[in-house]
């Protein structure tokens, strides 16, 4: 039994304000969704001096492998901020 396989296709990602879009790929590396996980979050620290917010894997090259990502960086106290303005249940968690 075969069955078809439709296109990949990543997931979209917003990008609240005050962050700062940003992708890696490299068709010569194939990394499992964890590596890069930590390859964004250094990407973003080195790259815009900010914390990842979101991340989506791009095309994949092996069964847990993939050949890129996508990523959101967003400033750490504008995160807080965007959550508590959009969220003011958060104010409670936040200040306790």
């Amino acid at each position: 039994m075969s069955y078809a396989v439709g296109a990949f296709q990543s997931e979209a990602l917003r990008v609240p304000e005050h962050c700062q879009f940003d992708h890696v790929h490299d068709s010569t590396e194939c990394k499992t969704y964890d590596s890069w996980n930590r390859t964004t979050s250094e990407a973003c620290l080195a790259r815009h001096g900010a914390t990842l917010h979101r991340f989506s894997v791009l095309q994949p090259c092996a069964i847990d492998g993939f050949n890129g990502a996508e990523f959101v960086c967003c400033p750490t106290e504008g995160i807080t901020t965007l959550c508590l303005e959009k969220h003011p249940a958060f104010v409670f968690l936040y200040n306790s």
